[in-house]
């Protein structure tokens, strides 16, 4: 059916159908917007950050954390630019101590 021939149903906002129902049973609804992946709280971590962390912690370099967790080294590097603009450090090694005073390693 073309876009062009749906009309507003006038019981609610979201509601498609052609032409107007007469009943509720001929309610249709339109379809949902896809809704955004959740973005962790500024003091949580995601999955994959709480294992790059934990890798590099481990003495990993980018190069193999991105390999372990099948992502690309860009992707890698940006995920720990991230990491430290979320904890203010100034260097790979503050981040480690202020990871850890969170209680993310």
């Amino acid at each position: 059916m073309p876009r062009e021939s749906l009309t507003e149903c006038p019981r609610c906002s979201g509601c498609l159908a052609n032409p107007l129902p007469e009943s509720a049973d001929q309610h249709v609804e339109a379809p949902a917007k896809p809704s955004r992946p959740r973005r962790p709280p500024v003091d949580e971590l995601s999955d994959l950050e709480h294992e790059l962390i934990v890798l590099l912690a481990s003495g990993l370099t980018d190069e193999t954390a991105a390999k372990r967790l099948g992502i690309s080294l860009r992707t890698e590097r940006r995920l720990v630019a991230g990491l430290m603009r979320r904890l203010n450090a100034t260097s790979r090694f503050d981040a480690g101590i202020k990871a850890a005073q969170r209680r993310w390693i």
